[in-house]
């Protein structure tokens, strides 16, 4: 008997799968016979247990037991014979008035077809490290080793501050959003946008409220384009006074060569920085080029996952029990848009990687592993410590495949250079 396959809304599809009853049957006696011989039961001598008492005590859970395994493999034969790939598990239920027969649904991955990459115009973002990007990168440095003194005056840009401060978004605290006697430098950035401007002007022991908004590309998802009052509380006002930028200084941050010598490595710093950046946006605009030009159905199971695992990891990350926190961040559908982002990457990059069959080598695998561990102290240790793990090491070989599929693209495709400034680029 061979299983029945039935399309059904979507990508979902349903496979009706009829078991043969004497197969089943003789394997379910052949077991509870095997059982007889072995299983232990007071009143009986060892192995002369009759089978109509092992039936009794163990016919339900055998006849499951084997019913599990035939339907397993006849399942399998089945997905093989109509070459359909789960993107899941599939749900199994028996079907009413039919023992031996089973339905089991899924989804499917969606079929897809690729745009010739020719026709692809991928924008890419370049840069270069100027004289005034080192100068304001040692500007930088010296303001986080300033001398400060404390001063009775209202807070001005540059100022270091000690403050408490906690937010609430429509009423309610968040986590993260609270801090006592915290440091901030006026003007560093270091806070979402407005939060550090809005204290210019105040002086110490005065309480007061701020309002800010989220960047709509804030890192935790839960929070981003979120409008939010902060209460802060000013402790202290300190002034900076800037040292010299001279051999001394560079001693003092660890450089002994001189100021010379920090102004180079400032500068290869930055460049480091910069290629690093680039690449990154070069294979966002890829990914984005990708998922403007396609239109794809996308499986619902894969998007309940991915949003389940970004909730799972907001639930880590604000590390609450408290149930109002669980409650907004299960309930909420803000990693939606995330979720269908990260599934379209996922099946498009999938499918560059299958249409051109791209593996990573040994030799590559070692040499990335070698370029991540140069950058550590014991280099030596960090390449023992990836392949000492599996999933480390597939964690590596994912990447590779990732960026060798990247290139791929890129080898074909139309560059649309624009030329910015570093700042811009690293922002």
């Amino acid at each position: 008997m061979s299983a029945t396959v039935e399309k059904l809304e979507g990508l979902e599809y349903k496979l009706t799968i009829p078991l043969s009853e004497q197969e089943a049957e003789l394997k379910v006696s052949e077991r509870l016979a095997e059982m007889s011989k072995r299983v232990r039961i007071d009143g009986f001598r060892p192995g002369k247990v009759p089978v109509n008492v092992i039936e009794q005590r163990y016919g339900k859970a055998v006849r499951d037991e084997v019913l599990e395994e035939l339907l397993k493999n006849e399942l399998h034969q089945a997905l093989l014979e109509n070459k359909l790939e789960p993107t899941a598990t599939p749900k199994i239920a028996p079907v009413e008035g039919a023992r031996y027969t089973f339905d089991a649904r899924f989804e499917v991955y969606p079929a897809i077809t690729l745009k010739p990459y020719q026709d692809l115009t991928i924008k890419k973002l370049t840069a270069e490290v100027s004289e005034q990007d080192v100068e304001t990168a040692l500007t930088r440095l010296q303001q986080q080793n300033q001398d400060w003194q404390t001063v009775d005056r209202a807070v001005q840009d540059g100022d270091k501050v000690v403050i408490n401060f906690s937010g609430r978004i429509d009423g309610e605290k968040f986590e993260g959003g609270a801090a006592e006697k915290f440091d901030l430098i006026i003007g560093s950035d270091s806070m979402i946008p407005g939060f550090e401007s809005a204290i210019i002007g105040a002086k110490v022991d005065q309480t007061f409220d701020i309002t800010v908004r989220f960047p709509d590309d804030y890192h935790k998802v839960e929070l981003a384009g979120q409008e939010a009052v902060f209460e802060i509380y000013l402790h202290s006002v300190a002034e900076g006074q800037l040292p010299k930028l001279d051999d001394a200084f560079a001693d003092k941050v660890g450089v002994s060569e001189g100021i010379a010598e920090l102004r180079q490595r400032m500068q290869q710093m930055l460049q480091d920085n910069l290629a690093q950046v680039t690449k990154n946006k070069l294979k966002q605009a890829v990914l984005d080029t990708l998922i403007a030009e396609h239109t794809i159905d996308l499986p619902k199971s894969l998007l309940d996952a991915e949003k389940l695992r970004l909730q799972v990891q907001a639930l880590q990350a604000h590390d609450s029990k408290n149930l109002h926190d669980i409650k907004e961040i299960t309930g909420s559908d803000i990693y939606a848009n995330e979720a269908e982002r990260r599934v379209l990457y996922g099946l498009l990059l999938t499918q560059v990687v299958k249409d051109h069959n791209i593996e990573a080598t040994d030799q590559q695998i070692a040499e990335k592993i070698q370029q991540i561990a140069v950058g550590y102290d014991q280099p030596e240790e960090v390449v023992s410590w990836y392949y000492g793990n599996d999933e480390r090491m597939n964690e590596v070989k994912h990447l590779l495949v990732e960026e060798i599929a990247i290139e791929t693209v890129l080898e074909q495709a139309q560059i649309d250079e624009e030329i910015i400034s570093y700042a811009e680029l690293v922002k």
